[in-house]
């Protein structure tokens, strides 16, 4: 049974990554009323809406985590210029996403026209390399094996989660401070971008396996 989410609303697109996460490994309950086995996750011949902007999105931003763990965090300097590209990438992914998911809100925020177009050639680059290597979407974003899209969500929440514990650590010691502002940001982002389009896929493939199940037992006592 996963813990329940925190009070804070900053914390809990954490807690869910993490929650998801398990059930992607281990299969696990999402809710004290649901659970998800893994099988949920790896069925043929899934719909997944715009995947190949999400895959490539989500390498991207599994990427810049990576550079962000590695800088030194007793260099201030660094440590705000890296948080700032971080957060202007995630604002040129949401972008992205918004376009070709309705439920996902654009960003207004003012960037960095030096940035964004680096940025943005990034992303581009990422996307047809990404396309190239999905061979197995096919069609109308259907899959044959969902396997790559599993894999690189689970890559991302494990790789995100050192964000919550840091940003856990700036609330208590300067919570109004420009590293705390900017992990807020981040947070914010990865609820109303990255675990609102996941929790409609999973919730469309949980329906599509149970209806499964059920025709299955149909046609064998039946």
């Amino acid at each position: 049974m996963p813990d329940p989410p925190p009070s804070q609303p900053l914390f809990r697109p954490f807690w869910l990554m993490k929650v998801l996460a398990t059930t992607m490994k281990d299969g696990g309950h999402l809710t004290p009323k649901v659970y998800v086995p893994k099988a949920v996750w790896y069925q043929s011949g899934l719909k997944i809406a715009s995947i190949n902007t999400k895959m490539a999105s989500c390498l991207a931003i599994s990427e810049a985590l990576t550079r962000l763990q590695k800088i030194d965090m007793k260099d201030t300097d660094m440590v705000l210029r890296e948080l700032d590209t971080f957060c202007v990438q995630i604002v040129q992914i949401q972008n992205s996403l918004a376009k070709a998911l309705y439920f996902i809100p654009e960003s207004k925020e003012e960037k960095s026209e030096k940035k964004e177009k680096r940025f943005g050639s990034a992303i581009k680059k990422m996307s047809v390399a990404v396309s190239k290597g999905m061979g197995r979407v096919k069609g109308r974003d259907k899959l044959d094996d969902a396997s790559s899209y599993t894999t690189t969500l689970y890559e991302l929440f494990e790789n995100s989660q050192f964000l919550g514990e840091w940003l856990q650590e700036e609330m208590l010691d300067q919570p109004a401070s420009p590293v705390t502002l900017k992990l807020r940001r981040a947070s914010e982002f990865f609820w109303v971008v990255i675990c609102a389009f996941v929790t409609r896929d999973l919730s469309s493939s949980l329906e599509r396996f149970l209806k499964k199940g059920s025709e299955q037992l149909d046609r064998t006592y039946r």
